[in-house]
């Protein structure tokens, strides 16, 4: 799939192009040449996620139920660790069989929950009651909003060492940044409670916040035009 995208922009090599994270930018040129002139985070509006300094018991994952999206290992590591989970997220055509035979036989209603694709009136609530989102991926996502979304509202984020991850939770103070096994999962799940909650919100508003975002486009823009004149 990333040699698929990558392809693409292979024809637009005179085009100056902007990576949202810096982990897009080093994969992209193992597969050629393209011509970036900087790194923009993705923003969110931060207006739209409360948050919630006390959290609950119970973890979350949310997603596009895909196998690369890692809910196989979270429902495992949930289970290990005999904790509750949410699973919410839409379940595409392409998807249903993998949810009816594989996810679908853990969802018991009692420790393993699924409540669906939510609205984005709802994220908020989903995201500020959790205990931590687990997003242990198993690709190289270029940035994953969710992990933003679920920080903005107090919640520590647990994920695998994968793509824009470490670039946009920061180990140990607004979540984990895990290998990529059970086992680490498990051990970040363990000691989440050491996580600063308003550190969380800290992050995002210093790192992804639309403002935050529209400033980083301004100056690349003002840089191309800069050396435009020259």
């Amino acid at each position: 799939k990333t040699a698929t995208r990558l392809n693409i922009y292979r024809h637009y090599k005179k085009h100056k192009l902007v990576a949202i994270s810096h982990s897009q930018k080093r994969l992209a040129l193992k597969f050629g040449k393209f011509n970036f002139t900087g790194v923009v985070y993705n923003g969110i509006d931060i207006n739209n996620f409360e948050f919630n300094p006390r959290g609950s018991d119970t973890f979350i994952w949310i997603a596009r139920f895909a196998k690369n999206k890692g809910v196989e290992n979270a429902i495992r590591a949930a289970k290990r660790l005999g904790v509750k989970l949410k699973l919410a997220g839409r379940v595409d055509y392409s998807e249903k069989e993998y949810f009816s035979e594989v996810i679908k036989p853990h969802i018991d209603g009692k420790q393993i929950h699924y409540i669906g694709e939510i609205s984005k009136e709802q994220k908020s609530h989903f995201f500020g009651r959790a205990k931590a989102l687990l997003y242990p991926i198993e690709w190289d996502e270029p940035f994953g909003l969710v992990m933003a979304e679920a920080m903005a509202c107090g919640t520590p984020v647990i994920a695998y060492d994968r793509g824009s991850v470490s670039e946009i939770v920061e180990d140990g103070v607004s979540g984990f940044v895990v290998k990529n096994n059970i086992a680490g999962l498990v051990a970040a799940m363990k000691k989440v409670d050491s996580i600063d909650r308003h550190a969380c919100r800290e992050r995002v508003e210093k790192n992804f916040t639309i403002a935050r975002m529209v400033d980083g486009y301004e100056d690349i823009y003002y840089k191309i035009l800069k050396n435009h004149k020259k």
